[in-house]
């Protein structure tokens, strides 16, 4: 003959099971919460704020350059490698983080670092500069994050978008890309990245300039078709991280 056995509401075992103990909350919403959590740690998803810091370090199979972090993706000059796999060292918070992705060309001069997750970002800044305006430099030097306050402005012998060349910045071929930058009272916004500087001397007096990737190389950049839809698909990492790509820019 079959006996049955009490279940006590909230236990996990019948009342004479040798592991039977009374649980001191139900065990219905405890399964919920286990069950969440392993697909909360297989999804991390950050909400990425704009970048404190929006410059960032390329490493390419050719050497390094700077580039800068934007709404339409990881900007630079290729002035090292145009194609195949790069590195992008960027910051959140105070902390250096690294990843990886492949080198895209865009329109006109600028090329695109397709990573496999998302970074911080900054938007583009499409208003024309202003003569005279105060706007800020930011580059890494020597593996640390520095800023320079810069001024827009223009000389007859030169052609571009130029700003002054501030006191104490000592630039190099790694430091090409570097990011220029207007305060807005929501955050930075670019307004060009650096690809040359200028100088000119007169006499006893010399002036020195930055010239600037700006507005009209990032307005032809973005003239490149793109996907009105783009298509997205989840992309497991090797490190855990369940990333949402993108198929096509």
């Amino acid at each position: 003959m079959l006996r049955t056995q009490e279940r006590i509401p909230g236990q996990a075992f019948p009342r004479n099971h040798p592991l039977a103990f009374p649980l001191a909350f139900p065990l219905a919403p405890l399964l919920t919460v286990l069950g969440i959590l392993p697909f909360m740690a297989s999804c991390r998803n950050y909400h990425l704020k704009p970048s404190d810091m929006p410059t960032v370090l390329i490493t390419t199979t050719e050497g390094t350059e700077q580039g800068v972090l934007t709404t339409e993706g990881v900007l630079f000059l290729g002035r090292t490698s145009q194609q195949g796999p790069a590195k992008v060292l960027y910051y959140l918070g105070p902390s250096p983080l690294v990843e990886a992705g492949e080198i895209k060309r865009m329109g006109g001069p600028l090329m695109e670092v397709d990573l496999e997750v998302n970074v911080p970002w900054v938007p583009i800044s499409f208003e024309a500069l202003r003569l005279g305006e105060l706007l800020e430099l930011y580059v890494i030097e020597d593996g640390n994050p520095r800023r320079y306050t810069v001024m827009a402005s223009t000389n007859k012998a030169f052609e571009g978008t130029l700003v002054t060349w501030p006191e104490g910045l000592s630039l190099s071929p790694e430091k090409v890309g570097c990011g220029v930058f207007r305060k807005t009272p929501k955050g930075l916004s670019l307004v060009g990245l650096v690809k040359a500087t200028a100088v000119l001397e007169r006499g006893t007096e010399t002036d020195r300039y930055l010239v600037l990737a700006g507005l009209p190389e990032i307005r032809l950049a973005l003239l490149e078709p793109t996907p009105a839809v783009e298509k997205e698909g989840i992309y497991y990492r090797a490190d855990g991280l369940r990333a949402v790509k993108k198929a096509a820019r």
